[in-house]
């Protein structure tokens, strides 16, 4: 359920995240189409840096609706163990992942060169009555990323 921290921890890595920003709000209209809620949805938005040993390897804006995560709630490394633990993480993933160059804020932010090659990923983490919880953006360095799916084909 955590495989940034636990495929690089099999690895023999350490990782960690700086957790930059915490802004409850309500949703802005890219927020109200993406969770299919309307205007005036409570949600609380985040942003980290995620380090591998201690590289910036990506930096990450995650929202998920206020009413499954307290403003209250303490944060370590990881925002599923955090829903978890309210009894709301995500009962499945929709990832979307595409190379790009990174954007100069993005670049300064993992310490590398405006147009460096990147990864770009797109999540959005669904309940189990298929509403949705979360949507990250996630922007990672194309030297330092290594993907890994492991699918479940469905029954014919």
């Amino acid at each position: 359920p955590y495989p940034f921290q636990e495929d690089l921890v099999a690895a023999g890595r350490q990782t960690h995240n700086a957790w930059t920003e915490r802004d409850p709000g309500t949703v802005n209209g890219d927020e109200a189409m993406a969770f299919g809620v309307p205007f005036g949805t409570r949600v609380v938005r985040f942003k980290r840096i995620r380090y591998q040993d201690a590289l910036a390897v990506a930096v990450e804006q995650s929202t998920i609706l206020g009413d499954y995560l307290p403003d209250t709630v303490t944060l370590d490394d990881s925002l599923y163990k955090a829903l978890e633990a309210t009894g709301t993480a995500p009962a499945r993933a929709l990832h979307r992942l595409r190379a790009i160059p990174l954007p100069e804020d993005k670049a300064r932010q993992l310490g590398v060169d405006a147009g460096d090659p990147g990864l770009f990923l797109e999540r959005r983490g669904f309940l189990k009555d298929g509403r949705t919880i979360e949507v990250t953006r996630g922007w990672y360095r194309g030297d330092a990323s290594d993907l890994i799916i492991d699918a479940t084909v469905p029954k014919a």
